[in-house]
């Protein structure tokens, strides 16, 4: 058995009038930043770092600037800078010695499996 629509009974469920006209949002400075890149995988490239090369890092750069605040602390500080100086040269010292090992870790430890 067959069963016909009535097709005149079919109401429309779309409007003509055209949407309001929404204002254009002010570029932000990331993309007028955007539009002079010549390669968009210099914004988008994502590269997998191992961990203990990151942590080398970190402390590397950590290290270098305890090192630099202690010479700021030794010249500008009269009595905090003489005790202070020494403790944060030493701790970036340790940073940055913490930070070599991390990065040269991965090659010591190679082929030690």
């Amino acid at each position: 058995m067959v069963l016909s629509a009535n097709i005149q009974n079919i109401a429309s469920t779309y409007s003509t009038t055209p949407a309001p006209a929404q204002k254009q949002k002010a570029p932000s400075i990331f993309d007028k930043l955007s539009t002079n890149i010549k390669n968009s995988r210099d914004v988008n490239d994502t590269v997998t770092v191992p961990r203990c090369i990151f942590k080398g890092y970190l402390c590397f750069m950590l290290g270098t600037s305890s090192s630099s605040i202690a010479s700021i602390a030794k010249n500008h500080l009269k009595k905090t800078g003489k005790y202070l100086s020494p403790i944060l040269n030493t701790l970036g010292v340790g940073l940055s010695a913490y930070g070599t090992y991390n990065f040269v870790k991965p090659y010591l430890f190679k082929n030690s499996k």
